[in-house]
């Protein structure tokens, strides 16, 4: 079984903008705006010609919500609701009312939606009996304005899991099932101005060892409070935009390929076509030979970044690439050798 998906990196802005009745026009007006300037203008940090999807990251749970945390009932101990659920029928069914006007707003009044992104996965049935009643709006949702919505109701489990989401950590082997790794260009998921950033080496391979092993990659970059984003991240983006205008071809709508991975190797396929990408640490370096596995005959080497042919000699599954000629000078992070 292989696992295959178009878009394999995304970029996550979180914006405050819950509030008590729903969401303010203020925070509506910008949400709006933030969303037509992301998907109508051109990738500003990937720079990628590849089209863009939309998800939507919705917190099931709601601090700020009476009907949640209710000030009847004092403090609340954990992050669970803060009454039970079960003497409080009427409290809790304002909550799920409250959730699903959001999840609708979000559903009908910002264009087509391609994954519904749900956070706080303890918020769930099996749990303090936190029942949202998911598919009621879910489905109301599919029959109307998004028939295609995916969606990931996450570490909960069920039919509307439909993507997992492991957080800021990559699975050893690779998952054949849908996937991504949400994980911050930073360290931190919200903004801080001792934060520090991935460097776009970083961000390359991090993203070769999510896909080699069939997933996405999510990375989250919160904005200052003056609404800009941090500068140093947005230069390891850049760096990362430039290494994939060269090596996209290997990255987008590729499944994996056997072996996966090996040594500072990562593979990914294409219908017939192989992709491996050698991993580069500080500087740019080859060996003069480099060793490949592959399931089948090959005919043609070539390197990506060049188009160059590279000789090679192949016994059975073993291929051994003779770099010696091959032209370095404007190799970064990974370069990648096309297998036909």
């Amino acid at each position: 079984m292989q696992q295959q998906t178009g878009s394999r990196i995304a970029f996550c802005l979180l914006f405050q903008g819950r509030v008590k009745g729903l969401f303010s026009k203020l925070c509506r007006d910008f949400f709006k705006q933030s969303i037509h300037a992301v998907v109508f203008q051109r990738a500003v940090i990937a720079d990628s010609l590849y089209s863009i999807n939309k998800s939507m990251i919705f917190s099931k749970p709601d601090w700020h919500s009476d009907a949640y945390w209710h000030h009847a009932f004092g403090p609340a101990p954990t992050r669970n609701v803060n009454y039970s659920i079960k003497e409080e029928p009427q409290l809790w069914d304002s909550f799920v009312d409250y959730t699903h006007r959001q999840l609708e707003e979000l559903g009908t009044r910002y264009g087509k939606i391609d994954c519904l992104w749900l956070d706080g996965g303890w918020v769930n049935k099996d749990n303090l009996d936190q029942d949202i009643r998911l598919g009621e709006i879910v489905e109301k949702l599919r029959k109307g304005p998004q028939p295609h919505l995916i969606v990931c109701d996450r570490t909960v489990g069920g039919i509307y899991e439909n993507i997992v989401t492991p957080e800021k950590q990559v699975p050893e082997e690779p998952l054949f099932i849908p996937w991504e790794t949400c994980t911050t260009v930073g360290e931190k998921f919200s903004f801080h101005y001792t934060d520090t950033f991935k460097s776009g080496r970083e961000l390359v391979h991090l993203l070769l060892d999510v896909v080699s092993k069939g997933g996405n990659l999510a990375l989250n970059l919160a904005p200052q409070p003056d609404g800009e984003l941090p500068g140093r991240a947005v230069a390891s983006l850049r760096d990362m935009g430039r290494w994939l205008r060269m090596h996209g071809e290997g990255i987008y709508e590729t499944v994996i390929a056997e072996p996966f991975f090996e040594r500072n190797i990562k593979y990914t396929k294409k219908g017939k076509t192989i992709y491996a990408f050698y991993l580069y640490e500080d500087y740019a370096r080859l060996p003069l030979r480099v060793h490949l596995t592959v399931p089948d005959k090959i005919s043609r080497v070539r390197l990506m970044r060049t188009g160059q042919d590279i000789p090679f000699e192949q016994k059975e599954n073993k291929i051994i690439l003779d770099t010696e000629t091959a032209d370095i000078n404007t190799a970064f992070y990974a370069d990648c050798f096309i297998l036909e």
